[in-house]
């Protein structure tokens, strides 16, 4: 829409009411009726008459006076001013008459029920009716009190039976007295006539009292003196309260057949107040002018009175005037309804023409019916003070009003219109303009007042309302704020605002403009399954000075607006747009929408003081939304006017000083359809800078930064989190930054167009400047662009743009497609640098850029792509000056096929592409080139698959003397041995159309790509499978790398060119880690605890199967014997590292002892097991030290055999021996060691052999001390095992333990049931070795080799001699390799 038309404001000033100077008029009617004619009427010939009047001028009552006439009236019945009263007093008195008038035709007298003329005295109860066809040619009044003291009351006035009365019909008059009127009645019925006008109460000339409880009823008659009034006070002290007024089928017209005046109640020149009065116009009445009171230069409060309109005709209703007064006007009701027509106004309470005064809680209901004038309005001040608050206009039941409806409006006031209510509902409709308070020309604020329209009508689908605010100021001074607008299923044909501060044109005169002064702030629009043809504005601020801010437009429930929505607008204002809000979820939005704009010329501006232009921290939220804008939205055509802007600046010419920003702004699309349509989270449109001598100046500063786009299953055209358009003409002052943007296109949006996360360029350009073209300096950092799950753009993605200035900092986020390529950070001139781009999906064509400059520096901008498809050009840097430390990271989770790879990149003369840029290159990837690379890091190298798989060349080297730095990071997670090589880039064998090698190293000369992909010339030499060489032969590359590991195994490389084709990297020094001694250190517990089985056999367990199977003298031959022997403890063997073992041995077997003359026998076969658990601690020299732990076990048989020798000369002799056989099973885990991201940890099992072999001499020293030498030699062997740790095959090979003890024991013998005993012994361990390699490569061993000595102590038990049961528990100590404590229990059993 034309932008200069939300100037306009139809605040149509009708003329004032006619009431005040016709009320003024009507008020003289009191002299006029005390001036009659004097003369005496004769009777008719044919009459008859009944006439007994009661007049006293003495100062008492006339109570009793009576005038009945039929067709003629006796003469004699006037007094002396020719009025016909039937009680008259004077001097004092009361005065009570009834007056009838049957059929008489042709008097002019006035007539009076009741005349009190001086003194005190009352009028009351009079009468006087008027029927037959009579007709009266003076007034008539029921009851008057003049220029006295006392009160009128209960008197009427009844006119009927088609009956006139051509002067007025007043039910009381008090003329310059001291009373009340009050209770009188006015009846005009029966298709009866009153030329004159009718009045309940009249109190003037300075009359004192309360006139209430009046009444007029006007039924199947007309009124033909224009008023109709139910009390009447001039120039008095009069209250005048609960008087009522019912025209019912009956018309009310000023005698011109023009319509009349309906009042309950006027006050001129009075001081009292109008309240509760009740003025009711129905059944098809028509009257002109209808009100509740009236008071004219008056003081006083116009309150609770009543108006109601009931199928008939007015042209104004009014509930309450006020016109040169002081005083209050408050909760007058005005009723329309039942097809009734207003013509014109409807008004609920007006103060105006200097008054002083509060109109509040006032109520228009208009119902079924309409208003067809100017306006409705339901409080009203106009050259007044006061203020104008908590009245309500309802519109409802198919009503209509084709002018303004206010809810309050001051015009050329002084006073705030706050918390006033219009509704419009139930298919109502108004064709002109809605507002909740409007303020023109005058000094206020317009706050809390709220319009309503629910289920408005539509006709024929054409929009009926005009447009609706929720408050407006025109040319005035003060605030509009927290002011709502609410629309529920209506159409609205205009334009919508909650709150507005606009410029007005005076009497039309568009010469001459009155601007506004204040802020339109906290203003609110919701719309719900409407149609709005305008445009939405939750504030605006036109040509004047202010600022917008904290408003707010929510649209839900499929709306459609066919215009633009603002939260916030200034236009040809300088100010803030700040902190607003536009929502929307559901519909159509058929224009652009704003959060905030400010938007201003030179020319026509309301202000050039302010120094600030922002439109910043507003936001737009659309859910579900349908936009399509009008714009030219084909790519690069400039700023347009239409779009999505969560802030915008769009200043024309800025003077000196005037800063404009667009920062901190949000916008959210949430499944929105807004193909082509631009989105900004802020953008600064600015024209040229001028001075105050016409001449160029920059402004102080130009920022779009902070702002915040997100797009999540949506659709638009370009996109700009933020944006400086600004004219290049005059730069030079001027800060210009688009820093800190952030845009986010998720869940498969689509972008039409190019995304940029900050941007500066030129106004009215396109985004890529023609050649020669003055750029606009600006910069652009900190910005970021994501693009995820699976959303696409058309065009390119900038993290930041700028056509002169710095690109810095700038971050995109590719998890989508984007067709044009993708650009960290984009200047024309000047330095890229600092830029990041991360890939992790989607796809990139046309070109991936860290940084790019047309003329500077792209430096330290990074690449990192983990993830999807690049058929795209990758440069960390692209420039025309230099393109330095950039850093490019590719993973092999992507795809880069077809793909050349740059460190840096330039079509032009760049003096360094290659200095410090480096490629980190993670697992396995395919491409097409690789050049200009200073390092090259490996990654997650793998055997037998080249790191980077060339389809055409690679370059190492720039051709100036500067080598490419060659380094392995790590290796591929890839189980199985070191093998010969790794090859790191491989290319194909180079074309029959060159000479040379497509693997290029260090050329001096300039190396350039041939049509095949060959670089030409190539005059180096590379040896076949030699180290690195420059062409001068001198040395290059990185010769040697080492501190390699493959799961277990450590090595070192040497690069090499191979084949002129590939570059590799040789394998030497292979040996197993260190740490893997902890193999075979875990593997020792499970020989020593076999170690100590062998113990247990040779010691407690030989010596429990000879005590069970010895036999006395004279018991041979002796039996087969049961018996048992169990030890258990803890120990710790130190070898080269040391481990702790708490271990359990047992045998259980049989025993038999054979004696021979010179020899004793004992032979028996046994079961064995054994258990420990173990754990150790390992530290390395340049490892963190870890700890193991696990179990070993073991289960098998054996046998065993002791010869005793029983000659005389070797007697005490012995030998002995064992043999075992089983199953060892051990297993353990480590702690603190990962390999390939895991715990090493292994289990086996293996068949075991042990034996042992002994000599002793056993001599008694006495009869119960007995000494046992001994020496034995002790073997265990475990067999061989393979497997596998951690993925890598391990070789265990056997373990051999050989050990030879001597010692000594005593034995006591204390009695046949207790012996005890202890000795000593020393053990050397002679081998106990663990070996194992890792893929044919030894680790480092470990043993138990070493020396022990031990003590050992213990005692025997017989309980019972008839029981053939023992016991032995015995203890060892052990120190040097082995330490600890263990002990033993025996238990035999004679068969």
């Amino acid at each position: 829409m034309n932008k200069k038309s939300v100037t306009k404001v139809f605040l149509n000033q009708r003329k004032a009411l006619r009431l005040s100077g016709d009320t003024h008029r009507a008020l003289k009617v009191a002299p006029w009726l005390i001036s009659a004619a004097a003369a005496w009427l004769t009777f008719a010939p044919c009459g008859t008459a009944l006439a007994a009047h009661a007049w006293k001028s003495d100062g008492s009552s006339a109570l009793n006076g009576t005038l009945s006439f039929e067709n003629t009236i006796n003469p004699a019945e006037r007094n002396k001013e020719g009025e016909l009263p039937a009680s008259w007093t004077k001097n004092g008195g009361d005065a009570k008459g009834q007056v009838e008038l049957t059929g008489v035709r042709g008097i002019s007298e006035n007539i009076y029920g009741a005349l009190v003329e001086s003194g005190k005295g009352n009028a009351y109860e009079s009468s006087v009716s008027i029927t037959g066809r009579s007709s009266v040619g003076g007034s008539v009044v029921g009851a008057s009190v003049e220029s006295g003291k006392g009160n009128a009351y209960e008197s009427s006035v009844s006119i009927t039976g088609r009956s006139s009365v051509r002067g007025a019909a007043v039910g009381a008059l008090l003329y310059s007295g001291i009373g009340d009127a009050h209770n009188n009645r006015v009846n005009v019925v029966d298709e009866s006539r009153v030329e004159g006008s009718v009045y309940g109460a009249v109190m003037n000339n300075k009359s004192t009292g309360d006139a209430y409880i009046n009444s007029i009823i006007i039924k199947n008659s007309s009124v033909e003196g224009g008023y109709v009034f139910c009390a009447v006070i001039n120039d008095s002290t009069v209250n005048a309260y609960n008087n009522e007024v019912t025209v019912d089928h009956a018309t009310v017209t000023n005698g011109q057949k023009k319509m009349g005046t309906v009042t309950g109640a006027v006050l001129e020149g009075s001081t009292g107040n109008a309240h509760d009065n009740t003025v009711s116009i129905k059944n098809n009445s028509t009257v002109d002018d209808a009100a509740g009171a009236f008071l004219t230069r008056s003081t006083g409060a116009a309150y609770s009175n009543k108006v109601t309109i009931d199928n008939s005709t007015v042209d104004d209703i009014i509930g309450a005037s006020m016109e040169m007064s002081t005083g209050d006007a408050h909760d007058n009701k005005l009723t329309v309804a039942d097809k009734s027509r207003v013509e014109d106004m409807a008004i609920g309470a007006f103060i105006h023409k200097n008054s002083t005064g509060d109109a509040y809680t006032n109520s228009i209901t208009i119902e079924n019916s309409s208003v067809e004038g100017d306006y409705v309005s339901c409080a009203r001040i106009q050259d007044s003070t006061g203020n104008a608050y908590t009245n309500t206009v309802t519109i409802k039941e198919k009503s209509s009003a084709t002018g303004n409806v206010f809810g309050a409006d001051l015009n050329w006031s002084t006073g705030d219109a706050y918390t006033n209510t219009v509704v419009i509902k139930e298919n109502s409709s108004v064709t002109g303009q809605v507002f909740g308070a409007a303020l023109r020309l005058s000094t206020g604020n317009a706050y809390n007042n709220t319009v309503t329209i629910d289920h408005a009508a539509e006709s024929d689908e054409q929009l009926l309302m005009g447009s609706v605010t929720g408050a407006v100021l025109a040319g005035s001074t003060g605030d509009a704020h927290n002011n709502t607008v609410k629309l529920y299923s209506s159409p609205v044909k205009g334009a919508v605002a909650g709150g507005a501060v606009i410029t007005v044109y005076p009497d039309g005169n568009k010469d001459t403009v009155i601007r506004s002064t204040g802020d339109a702030y906290a203003n609110t629009v919701a719309l719900d399954k409407s149609v709005v043809g305008g445009m939405v504005v939750g504030g605006l601020v036109n040509h004047s000075t202010g600022n917008a801010y904290k408003n707010a437009v929510r649209i839900s429930g499929d709306s459609a607006v066919n215009d633009m929505v603002y939260g916030g607008y200034l236009f040809g204002s300088l100010g803030k747009a700040d902190r607003n809000d536009a929502i929307a979820s559901g519909g159509k939005l058929a224009g652009g929408v704003y959060g905030g704009l400010v938007e201003y010329t030179a020319q026509g501006a309301a202000s050039t003081e302010t120094p600030d232009a922002t439109a910043d921290h507003n936001t737009v939220t659309l859910s579900g939304v349908g936009v399509k804008t009008n714009a030219d939205t084909s790519l690069h055509v400039g700023v347009e006017n239409e779009g999505i802007f969560g802030g915008c600046v769009r200043p024309g010419e800025i003077y000196p000083g005037i800063s404009a920003s667009a920062d901190a702004n949000a916008v959210s699309l949430s499944r929105v359809s807004a193909d082509g349509v631009r989105v900004y989270g802020g953008l600064i449109a600015s024209g040229s800078a001028k001075d105050s001598s016409g001449g160029a100046q920059s402004p102080v500063s130009l920022s779009a930064s902070g702002n915040n786009v997100f797009l999540e299953q949506s659709s638009a055209g370009d996109v700009y989190g933020g944006i400086v358009k600004a004219s290049g003409s005059a730069q030079s002052e001027a800060t210009v930054t688009a820093e800190k943007n952030t845009v986010v296109l998720a869940g498969g949006s689509s972008s039409g167009g190019s995304v940029y996360g900050g941007s500066v360029s030129r106004s009215n350009t396109s985004a890529e400047p023609s050649e020669g073209a003055q750029a606009v300096t600006g910069r652009v950092s900190g910005n970021t662009v994501r693009i995820e799950g699976n959303s696409s753009v058309t065009g390119t993605v900038y993290g930041g743009y700028t056509e002169n200035g710095r690109a810095e900092g700038n971050f995109v986020y590719v998890d989508g497609t984007v067709r044009g390529g993708v650009e960290g950070g984009h200047t024309l001139s000047g330095d890229a640098s600092g830029n990041t781009v991360v890939m992790e999906g989607g796809t990139v064509f046309d070109r991936l850029y860290g940084g790019y400059t047309g003329d500077g520096s792209a430096s330290s901008n990074s690449i990192t792509v983990t993830a999807g498809r690049v058929r795209a050009a990758v440069a960390g840097g692209y420039d025309d000056g230099t393109a330095v430390d950039n850093t490019v990271t590719l993973y092999d989770t992507a795809s880069f096929a077809g793909s050349d790879l740059y460190g840096g990149r330039s079509d032009g003369t760049s003096s360094d592409v290659f200095t410090g840029n480096t490629l980190n290159l993670h697992g396995q990837i395919q491409a097409d080139s690789l050049q200009n690379f200073q390092n090259l890091n490996f990654s997650d190298v793998a055997d037998g698959t080249p790191s980077a798989d060339l389809a055409k060349s690679a370059v190492l080297g720039d051709g100036k003397g500067s080598f490419t730095n060659v380094s392995i990071q790590n290796l591929r997670n890839q189980h199985g041995n070191v093998p010969e090589e790794y090859v790191l880039i491989h290319t194909p064998k180079a074309s029959s159309s060159f000479a040379g090698t497509n693997l290029y190293v260090n050329g001096a000369d300039a190396v350039t790509i041939g049509p095949d992909g060959s670089y030409v010339p190539y005059t180096g030499t590379v040896s076949n499978d030699g180290t690195l060489d420059n062409e001068t032969g001198a040395a290059g590359m990185t010769r040697s790398q080492s501190g390699f590991t493959k799961d277990f195994l450590n090595f070192d490389v040497d690069y090499f060119i191979k084949n002129g084709q590939d570059l590799v990297a040789r394998t030497k020094n292979v040996q197993a880690d260190h740490r893997t001694k902890s193999f075979n250190i875990d593997r020792l517990p499970g020989l020593a605890l076999l170690d100590q089985g062998g113990d247990l056999a040779a010691g407690a367990g030989m010596e429990s199967a000879a005590e069970s199977a010895m036999c006395l003298p004279g018991e041979e031959p002796c039996g087969t014997r049961a018996f048992m022997a169990v030890s258990g403890g803890y120990s710790t063997y130190k070898t080269d590292t040391h481990f702790n073992m708490t271990s359990g041995n047992a045998m259980v077997g049989l025993a038999r002892y054979c004696k021979l003359p010179s020899v004793g026998f004992l032979a028996g076969v046994f079961f064995e097991t054994g258990l420990s658990r173990f754990d150790a601690e390992h530290e390395y020299a340049g490892y963190d030290s870890f700890d193991s732990e696990g179990n070993a076990s073991y289960y098998g048989a054996g046998a065993l055999g002791k010869l005793y020798l029983n000659e005389t000369a070797m007697q005490g002799l012995y030998a002995e021996g064992s043999f075992r056989i089983g199953m060892l099973n051990y297993n353990w885990d480590t702690d603190g060691w990962l390999v390939n991201g895991s715990e090493a940890d292994y289990s086996s099992q293996s068949p075991y052999m042990a034996a042992h072999g002994g000599i002793g001499w056993m001599k008694s020293v006495t009869d119960s001390v007995d000494l046992d030498i001994y020496a034995k030699y002790l073997w265990s062997h475990v067999s061989g095992d393979d497997g596998s740790i951690s993925g890598s095959r391990v070789n265990f090979d056997a373990m051999d333990s050989n050990r030879l003890r001597g010692g000594a024991r005593l034995s006591f013998k204390g009695s046949e049931a207790f012996s005890w005993y202890f000795g000593a012994a020393y053990e050397r361990q002679f081998y106990g070795r663990s070996a194992s390699d890792v893929y044919g490569h030894d680790t480092p061993s470990a043993s138990l080799k070493g020396d022990t000595a031990m003590v050992e102590a213990g005692l025997q038990l017989k309980p019972s001699k008839e029981v053939p049961v023992s016991f032995l528990l015995g203890a060892s100590g052990y120190a040097g390799t082995r330490e600890g404590v263990s002990g033993t229990f025996q238990i035999r059993y004679e068969f």
